[in-house]
């Protein structure tokens, strides 16, 4: 992929956001334990296989999701159900040449994604709402 082509899709994913209003879901077993209607997904832009390391923070307690994805070019690691609604500190780097961090919360959908892209322009952290 070339960089005119990443950096326009940074754009638009830019535009899409870093969630919304907090919403409050109901449990999907009658109140046994909350549903994880968040996931993660981390893209490679890069044209060459780099090592993303992903830190996940949620900000109300003292949980932490750790994960490193090494990834060849145009690569797409999915992580499905990982978190519950909430507010979290998401940050991401590549080999500590670059870092970025978000503060991220679950926006007023069914499901939402937390998206990390990186490239040879950047990193950025956007989601993206399933209804």
């Amino acid at each position: 992929m070339d960089r005119r082509r990443f950096v326009g899709l940074l754009g638009v994913a830019s535009v899409a956001g870093l969630g919304g209003c907090l919403a409050e879901l109901r449990p999907v077993d009658g109140g046994e334990k909350r549903s994880r209607p968040v996931g993660l997904v981390v893209r490679s832009y890069f044209e060459e296989q780099r090592t993303v390391d992903v830190n996940v923070d949620d900000v109300d307690s003292e949980s932490q999701y750790n994960e490193e994805f090494t990834l060849l070019p145009g690569d797409v690691a999915r992580r499905k159900g990982l978190f519950e609604a909430g507010t979290y500190q998401v940050s991401a780097g590549v080999n500590d040449d670059m870092w970025q961090t978000a503060k991220w919360q679950m926006g007023d959908c069914r499901r939402d994604d937390i998206h990390i892209e990186a490239g040879d322009e950047g990193i950025r952290i956007t989601s993206t709402c399933h209804d």
